[in-house]
């Protein structure tokens, strides 16, 4: 008896081990994309590609701003700031996009699908990824015609996926 791995733990441990190279002080997020077993293309959270910003090395404001209370003391600033919350704190719920706590990365399911298409990914195929894609990214894979995403640490609740997708959008008031 062996304790070989089935297809879609196989596909979530390569999605982990992407994941891993998350440029991301907060999380680190892998994806991966199949079609019949072949691996289309890989992708973690980071940096746009050759820039020379960095979220480890503090060039996104969310990763540079956060509570850093150690046990028995008084919270202060990741960025060094005694004071809490810092004046240059992102509030949590704020905009990824625009404002001052814009997100410097690309999300790994979109660098996973842009590596994808790369390599010839055909219509059809999954994607495995490490957390709850967000609305934008599921609105990136429905437009890259994949028919099934899974996850296994999406925000906040139970391992999740959605197959057989059919547009997620065509509900959408005004879409």
């Amino acid at each position: 008896m062996t304790n070989r791995p089935d297809w879609p733990e196989y596909y979530m441990g390569l999605a982990r081990s992407a994941g891993a190279r998350g440029d991301c002080t907060r999380r680190q997020v892998g994806a991966i994309v199949v079609h019949d077993h072949h691996v289309y293309g890989t992708g973690y959270n980071g940096s746009v590609r050759g820039s020379t910003l960095s979220c480890l090395k503090g060039g996104c404001p969310r990763g540079k701003h956060y509570n850093k209370m150690p046990m028995g003391s008084d919270p202060y600033c990741a960025c060094g700031n005694a004071v809490w919350p810092c004046p240059d704190y992102v509030e949590p719920g704020s905009s990824y996009e625009t404002g001052p706590g814009a997100c410097i990365a690309i999300h790994a399911e979109q660098n996973a699908l842009i590596d994808a298409l790369r390599h010839g990914l055909p219509p059809g195929g999954s994607m495995y990824v490490t957390e709850q894609p967000c609305d934008a990214c599921f609105r990136f894979i429905w437009q890259c015609q994949l028919h099934a995403v899974f996850w296994t640490h999406p925000m906040g609740y139970l391992p999740g996926h959605v197959s057989g997708m059919s547009n997620p959008f065509d509900s959408v008031p005004g879409a």
